[in-house]
């Protein structure tokens, strides 16, 4: 058990030094030749696993669950509780942070992650199939689920519903909204409710990002949007809720397992 404990000691002291030795770009220690940019961990829902120093190791199973999505210039995602967000850039070999901000909704007696490893300057390297983020001699350990290809799926495109078996696609039909998904190739999503009802220039969106999971489940994770109408609201919930999807023809159809209903559309723009 000492000889264990004195070599994961050194195989954390590794990974320390190596992580903050590495340059301008992102490297898998395992690889020298093999150099990767913040745009290979972009888009992608990480997901908070572990969390350890050379000699002390953090029970995750503790704390609500963390996810993490960066993008180009910002990161986001929630602690379990609340959501957060913050503009970053690039110094060096470090991320920085410009601009943070998060909601204050009180989760007692639940316990919310510790968010402050974002307020140093911290390192990203792909270590196997995980994002390490090295922030004040601690190395925090994110896995993604988001392991499938896009590419030949058949989802990129503009779709727009034209059925649902869900109670509240009534109200959708009553105020003659216009539903509108947009699914792009860098996993991201716009999905709007567009009204045409007389009198009514309602226009509501919610925006994040997609994936195919690695047991070919569909999953969205939006970070953005809202609208007025209780109804409204539910019925965007169950959308963004949805696990299964299918491309067949020109038409995508998603199905949320919970409440068993499906939401049918058609495709907009061809390829």
């Amino acid at each position: 058990m000492k000889k264990y404990k004195k070599a994961k000691k050194l195989i954390l002291l590794f990974l320390l030094i190596i992580g903050f030795g590495c340059k301008t770009r992102l490297t898998e220690p395992e690889t020298e030749d093999k150099y990767l940019s913040i745009s290979d961990i972009t888009n992608i829902l990480w997901t908070l696993e572990a969390c350890d120093s050379v000699d002390q190791q953090l029970n995750i199973d503790s704390y609500l669950t963390f996810h993490l999505v960066y993008d180009t210039t910002e990161f986001w995602g929630d602690d379990g509780c609340n959501k957060y967000t913050g503009i970053y850039y690039i110094q060096n070999d470090s991320i920085l942070l410009n601009d943070f901000s998060i909601t204050c909704m009180g989760c007692w007696p639940t316990t919310s992650f510790p968010i402050n490893f974002f307020f140093n300057p911290h390192k990203l390297f792909i270590f196997k199939d995980s994002l390490q983020i090295i922030s004040d001699n601690w190395v925090y350990h994110l896995k993604s689920d988001f392991t499938k290809s896009i590419e030949k799926s058949g989802l990129v495109n503009t779709w727009q519903l034209i059925f649902s078996s869900d109670p509240d696609y009534e109200i959708i039909s009553y105020y003659q909204y216009v539903t509108n998904l947009i699914l792009d190739n860098n996993r991201c999503f716009n999905l709007n409710f567009v009204s045409t009802f007389e009198n009514d220039s309602t226009y509501n969106y919610t925006t994040g990002i997609y994936g195919i999971k690695n047991d070919d489940s569909f999953m969205f994770y939006h970070r953005y949007g809202g609208s007025r109408r209780f109804k409204a609201r539910r019925f965007r919930s169950k959308i963004l809720n949805s696990t299964i999807y299918n491309v067949e023809n020109d038409t995508l159809t998603l199905s949320n397992l919970s409440d068993n209903t499906i939401f049918r559309f058609e495709k907009l723009e061809y390829d």
